[in-house]
């Protein structure tokens, strides 16, 4: 009884120090909504890409890197800026076709978000 009461703790405890903190969990939440509700092409390897298949592809590798990610730049540079197999970077394509790095647009947006919180 006393293995599996610790066992429990210890199961807790992990899943808490894999948690983000508070302030990272709400700006990537954030940033997920942003990206959904934004009205821009996501283009990764070079071709477009739905935003609903992008955030998926964006939330497989954060789960992937969840254990390196410390703050809302690491999951920007870790989820969303660039390929791991091809080191090729994501762009967003704006309707007037200016493109833009994905990892920059969301640190614009991140910038922003905290000016409004102050």
């Amino acid at each position: 009884m006393k293995n599996l009461i610790l066992f429990v703790i210890f199961g807790l405890l992990s899943s808490t120090l894999l948690s983000y903190a508070p302030q990272t969990e709400k700006e990537i939440k954030h940033l997920y909504k942003f990206i959904k509700e934004s009205n821009v092409k996501f283009f990764r390897n070079g071709k477009e890409h739905r935003l609903e298949d992008a955030i998926k592809h964006i939330k497989k590798k954060e789960k992937h890197y969840k254990k390196k990610i410390k703050t809302t730049e690491d999951f920007i540079k870790k989820s969303a800026m660039k390929s791991t197999m091809s080191g090729k970077y994501y762009f967003i394509k704006y309707e007037n076709k200016k493109k833009e790095k994905c990892s920059e647009w969301l640190l614009v947006e991140l910038k922003q978000l905290r000016k409004i919180e102050k």
